[in-house]
């Protein structure tokens, strides 16, 4: 459990005159609660929504009629809601103002911030919506609670549109007009890593491809301009917000595409003539360099024989002993700005 769930769950046990339900924002999995109030969880990451399920909470669908926000906030007033801050600061501030604006008359938000993920930081944001807060520590995290009768609506308002979707700088390498969204990974560019595949990718790639970890769909986009033999593509993304904005970023592709949201680590369905991957090593604030080694396992199942994966990884992460076990022929293709970069042959 970390140290954030294990406080908010401290602090929700000794809140007085508990609802009969609470929303919580951004849930993870291993969240207790007190007996006899029930939880409905927000969770746009696959993997944790269903660990929620499977541990007895209802997830909200994220989904279905997705606004180009971080999920959209039910319509109902919320009694108590709970709140996991997102990492990225504008994504904070803005679903910490529609939980504010969702509270009912009387209502209640609990937040949890670790303090070394910028606690500090995110206090004085909420201080700026709700001045009167009252502030706790536990588990090295800062919980804060406001009060529906002390927010400011007006600065809710201003900042509830703050992880809008907006354009991305493709920096010449797409001529695709892509849009990201604050709270996503690489949010306002075309990252590093995948600028380093981009300007390698080979005009000869051709038939089925698939994309690991898609994100907001920069691999596929620039692979339909680059390599004229793709006549498919697959992107497979744990993140719903990703999958929705790469499926607008792709919209009116000339070849068919299908969007999927799910967990590469678990492995997909085979056929590919060729797989994408800049797959990811971090599991919400800690690096885990499984993540990564899995998805290389899933790229090595789901090729036909012969197929090839282009890889790219940050230089420091130990890739080399999972490629060798599951492809035939590894190269490197390029290195730099503490990336590489393997083309691999199953």
């Amino acid at each position: 459990m970390d140290a954030e769930v294990a406080a908010l769950g401290w602090a929700l046990r000794a809140l007085p005159d508990l609802p009969q339900q609470a929303l919580c924002w951004n849930a993870r999995p291993q969240l207790t609660s007190p007996a006899g109030l029930g939880l409905r969880c927000q969770q746009d990451f696959l993997p944790w929504a269903l660990a929620l399920r499977a541990e007895g909470h209802a997830v909200l669908e994220t989904m279905s009629d997705w606004d180009g926000r971080s999920g959209a906030m039910p319509t109902a007033a919320q009694a108590l809601i709970l709140l996991l801050p997102a990492r990225q600061r504008e994504a904070a501030r803005a679903e910490a103002a529609r939980c504010l604006q969702a509270l009912a008359p009387g209502g209640r938000l609990l937040a949890a911030c670790a303090n070394d993920q910028g606690a500090r930081a995110f206090e004085a944001d909420l201080r700026q919506l709700c001045p009167a807060l009252d502030v706790q520590s536990k588990h090295k995290c800062r919980l804060l609670q406001a009060r529906a009768e002390s927010v400011d609506a007006e600065a809710c308002a201003t900042w509830a549109s703050l992880d809008d979707a907006r354009p991305i700088d493709t920096g010449g390498l797409i001529e695709r007009a892509l849009l990201g969204a604050p709270g996503l990974f690489a949010v306002d560019r075309i990252d590093i890593g995948s600028a380093l595949l981009i300007e390698h990718l080979p005009p000869t790639l051709a038939g089925a491809v698939a994309d690991l970890g898609s994100g907001l769909g920069v691999l596929s986009a620039a692979a339909l301009e680059r390599c004229p033999g793709i006549t498919s593509l697959d992107l497979f993304e744990a993140s719903a917000r990703a999958v929705a904005l790469s499926r607008h970023n792709l919209g009116e592709a000339r070849v068919p595409v299908r969007v999927h949201w799910q967990d590469v680590c678990v492995g997909i369905e085979g056929g590919f003539d060729t797989v994408l991957c800049n797959p990811p090593f971090h599991a919400g604030a800690r690096a885990d360099t499984a993540i990564g080694q899995a998805f290389l396992r899933s790229a090595a199942a789901c090729l036909k024989p012969g197929g090839e994966a282009w890889l790219v990884a940050n230089a420091h992460l130990p890739y080399e002993t999972v490629l060798g076990e599951h492809f035939s022929a590894i190269e490197t293709v390029a290195r730099g700005q503490g990336f590489k970069l393997f083309r691999t042959r199953r």
